[in-house]
């Protein structure tokens, strides 16, 4: 296995795991919005949008492990790349750094550094 593919695959176990993590903590959100008399329908979206980002980042793992193996497959994963830093400069604006700015900030680097190496590899 080449650098590229080593990069893309640690970067999409790292976005996996924090994937599943954090759709497990959803019952914490849920007594946070009790706790801070979050109501219908703003609960049920909070809910639906914290699920749908944790799926969000496990499904990208997926496209980037699979892209990783396809010959053209580094700009699928460059793609993956500016996903992830969207979302890092978009949760960093709202909430702040926090492990998770991290996690996805590195994953970004790795998916970046892995679509990169793939590309020249295929040029």
């Amino acid at each position: 296995m080449d650098t590229a593919t080593w990069c893309t695959r640690i970067a999409s176990v790292i976005l996996g795991a924090f994937g599943v993590l954090h759709g497990t903590r959803l019952g914490n959100i849920e007594q946070m919005m009790q706790a801070g008399g979050v109501k219908a329908p703003l609960d049920a979206l909070l809910k639906a949008s914290w699920l749908i980002f944790s799926l969000e980042m496990v499904m990208v793992a997926i496209v980037a492990i699979v892209a990783s193996q396809i010959e053209r497959g580094g700009r699928i994963v460059l793609l993956c790349a500016a996903m992830m830093a969207a979302n890092a400069v978009l949760v960093f604006h709202f909430v702040g750094l926090f492990i998770g700015v991290y996690a996805v900030s590195l994953v970004t680097i790795l998916y970046a550094a892995g679509g990169w190496l793939q590309c020249r590899k295929a040029a």
